[in-house]
């Protein structure tokens, strides 16, 4: 599953880099060709601009690699795991790779102009609603209901943790979370079935909440959760303030 810092850094990156280093003048000579990237994943369908974090990236990496964000950043991305900074290992389904705490920061700090430019953030705000709103609002909502229920969480990262460590790990275990956001989902007895009649994915698009499940319980297994949640909240307040500060949908944990 692709990474979700990825997923908020390039398009605010390809939009806003100033000229300066080399990384800098790709990112912003790149972001015009981000509507008509082609899918970089043949064997992926393409839902693009719609889908979740993976196709996105499918796209995105035509335009910046990990080499040009690890760049921008100063430090390496990964702290250990499968990837390497030519490639991420997707077919991996027994390891995943740690962040690097300082990348986290780094980037999430670099990127976030417009928290203290106004203009900034004006001109980027037409990249943020099309390309990142539906997909931040969602990574938001999945980690507070795993936060409100620390036992359902708990449940989801011990399930995941043995996956892994089975000798024959699920390579679609993540499918699972498709019905997460259903507000029967973490109730003990509560079949697939009856969520299929009950309420299906809970109006959230499970297709990217599964995603997102996998990346919150990766980020607790590596440390980076803390981390990750100030930068996703440093973006909805500086981008989608209205939204953040106001009354949201919580499904019942």
């Amino acid at each position: 599953m692709h990474r979700l810092l990825l997923l908020l850094a390039l398009p605010l990156a390809l939009a806003v880099a100033p000229p300066g280093p080399p990384e800098s003048r790709i990112l912003q000579k790149a972001w015009t060709g981000l509507a008509s990237t082609p899918n970089g994943c043949p064997d992926e369908y393409d839902y693009f601009p719609g889908g979740g974090l993976r196709i996105f990236w499918c796209h995105a990496k035509s335009l910046a690699s990990l080499r040009d964000l690890q760049g921008a950043a100063g430090v390496p991305i990964w702290s250990s795991g499968p990837h390497t900074v030519e490639a991420l290992d997707l077919a991996n389904h027994k390891a995943f790779g740690h962040y690097n705490p300082l990348f986290v920061d780094r980037l999430a700090d670099a990127l976030l102009i417009g928290r203290r430019d106004p203009d900034f953030r004006a001109a980027t705000q037409p990249i943020y609603d099309q390309y990142l709103r539906p997909k931040a609002r969602l990574a938001w909502q999945v980690h507070d209901k795993l936060e409100r229920d620390p036992a359902c969480a708990r449940r989801e990262l011990d399930g995941y943790v043995a996956n892994m460590r089975s000798p024959n790990p699920e390579p679609m275990y993540y499918g699972r979370w498709f019905f997460f956001m259903n507000e029967s989902y973490c109730k003990k007895g509560t079949t697939e079935e009856q969520m299929f009649d009950q309420g299906f994915d809970g109006g959230y698009d499970g297709n990217v909440a599964d995603t997102l499940v996998g990346f919150w319980l990766r980020r607790r297994l590596d440390g980076t959760e803390p981390r990750f949640e100030r930068a996703l909240e440093d973006l909805l307040r500086t981008y989608d303030a209205a939204w953040f500060e106001g009354p949201k949908d919580r499904p019942a944990p």
